[in-house]
């Protein structure tokens, strides 16, 4: 990130250390008010923002769970995503509650030093063999390195056109294939648990693997089978001064707790975020989450979430889903600027259509299948792979929005167009830009093999437009 910064000299547009604690749309202005509070100075100051860009994430705010007495615990206590690395457990008798990614790297490494670890979970969740999906390390022998690194000519290939097919049948619901990957993850648990087998019959899912996210857990359920950890799936009643207490398995007394309990992950504002017509980011997101592409809220003009409600990717990697909506906000602002748009706002019936293609295109896929979701509509996953939603904003449908224009275009959107010159003819810079060939959109030569992907997309059932996108 230094390097990147440093190369685009972005140093001078960045303020750490400040913390927004509020945000108000201005209609008159066409602007954000921005409250924000210097952490050095602890001192709070005004700003103002044309463009509002929400990119703070969805895991980014931990937050201890709402347990009784948990603070009234008089030994170290620390939440995982704030750990003291100053702590030893070393003959210590610990407490770790929580089962979900961060638990389960936790307790294969403290067990090791800990004299006893008692732990807390009482989530179902899968375990994927460490080898699920590494067929790559497997035929390199890199198994164990768990990494490696691509040969020249890998890399001249990666930059080409890769001609492998994406068939997402394991992530259909109820296919063979999907069928199978249960199976494995079953025989995997069943097997690293067999001396504790009644582990298994509180940890298995109800849910298929893969439809929340999976975690690999090396040695976590080796982990869970050693003399000196002890399992507890019951709900905690209350913390005391000397440990926790369940009904059941009572008070079990401890030196330190490590509560790896995960964040906060609704989409209610974290300050206030006040749009358009006195609707907050609260009063829409509550108590369906919705942001059309994941990004744009209703009601509030000129801002955008990155990787909001039904954004994240369910079959490819999330850089990728990242990288390709702060693109859409650069073509937002491009336009914006080219056009002297003051305010840009997803219209509300859009934001519905949205919500019910994703909630239809889950439907046969594992990412609907029922888990745990209160309304079972799945508010996380966007309905297809982060190359669908590339397709999707690389080809925007601007008349999703509505728009309101700068006073100097005297209430003539189409006064944009200005004298009918261009920069170019005044600057002396260029003016034929348009002709150099990065610039051209120049048709590929057909080919013999051009009719094989179309071929195969109709034979599976599939409708391919121009654009990529099957249906």
């Amino acid at each position: 990130m230094r390097t990147v910064t440093e190369k685009y000299k972005l140093r001078r547009y960045i303020k750490l250390r400040h913390q927004v604690v509020g945000a108000w749309w201005k209609e008159d202005q066409g602007q954000w008010h921005l409250q924000i509070r210097d952490l050095e100075k602890d001192e709070v100051f005004s700003d103002y923002a044309d463009f509002f860009i929400l990119g703070y994430g969805i895991v980014n705010f931990w937050e201890w769970p709402k347990i009784q007495g948990l603070h009234d615990f008089k030994g170290p206590y620390m939440h995982s995503a704030a750990y003291d690395e100053s702590f030893d457990a070393t003959g210590k008798t610990i407490a770790l509650v929580g089962g979900g990614s961060s638990g389960i790297q936790i307790l294969p490494e403290i067990r090791k030093v800990a004299k006893k670890v008692y732990h807390y979970a009482k989530t179902p969740n899968w375990c994927a063999p460490v080898d699920f999906g590494a067929s790559e390390l497997i035929k390199r022998g890199k198994i164990a390195e768990g990494n490696f690194n691509y040969s020249e000519e890998e890399k001249e290939l990666g930059r080409g056109e890769l001609g492998h097919f994406y068939v997402p049948e394991g992530l259909k619901f109820g296919t063979e294939a999907q069928a199978e990957v249960f199976k494995v993850f079953e025989n995997h648990m069943r097997e690293r648990l067999k001396t504790k087998p009644e582990i298994l019959d509180v940890m298995a899912p109800y849910f298929p693997p893969g439809c929340r996210r999976l975690t690999p857990g090396p040695g976590y359920l080796e982990a869970l089978c050693e003399l000196n950890v002890e399992f507890i799936s019951e709900k905690i009643s209350h913390v005391e001064d000397k440990g926790i207490f369940t009904e059941k398995s009572g008070l079990k007394e401890v030196d330190a707790i490590i509560w790896a309990t995960g964040f906060n992950v609704d989409w209610l504002e974290r300050f206030p975020t006040v749009g358009r017509h006195g609707r907050s980011m609260t009063d829409v997101m509550d108590p369906d989450p919705e942001a059309y592409l994941g990004m744009f809220v209703d009601s509030l003009p000129n801002a955008t979430l990155i990787v909001g409600p039904n954004a994240a990717p369910g079959g490819t990697t999330a850089i990728q889903t990242i990288e390709t909506e702060y693109e859409h906000v650069v073509a937002v602002l491009k336009k914006l600027l080219l056009q002297k748009i003051k305010s840009i706002c997803v219209k509300t019936n859009v934001v519905k259509q949205y919500t019910a293609q994703m909630f239809s295109a889950h439907k046969p896929t594992i990412f609907g299948q029922p888990r745990n979701i209160a309304d079972g509509r799945n508010v996380a996953y966007y309905g297809g792979n982060g190359l669908n939603l590339t397709v999707a904003v690389r080809n925007p449908r601007w008349e999703d929005f509505d728009y309101t224009y700068l006073d100097e275009l005297e209430g003539n959107p189409q006064s944009w167009l200005g004298n009918g010159f261009v920069v170019a003819d005044v600057d002396g810079s260029s003016r034929v830009k348009h002709l150099r060939l990065e610039n051209l959109d120049i048709p590929p030569v057909p080919t013999d093999d051009e009719e094989k992907p179309k071929a195969l997309a109709m034979q599976n059932g599939n409708k391919t437009s121009a654009n990529g996108v099957t249906a």
